[in-house]
């Protein structure tokens, strides 16, 4: 099995409390969270391989 890594970018949502975080190189890779480690941890659930 091959892994990769991928920059996570993590913002401050601006209409409410969470955070967003999402992949600038893997396009529909994105997800959110109310804390930093919410939003890292969700993003992590991602797809477990790339094609």
């Amino acid at each position: 099995m091959k892994y990769y890594a991928f920059e996570i970018v993590i913002e401050k949502e601006s209409e409410d409390e969470g955070y967003s975080a999402y992949s600038p190189t893997l396009p529909g890779c994105f997800s959110n969270g109310k804390t930093i480690e919410e939003a890292k941890r969700n993003n992590n659930n991602g797809p477990p391989y790339v094609q």
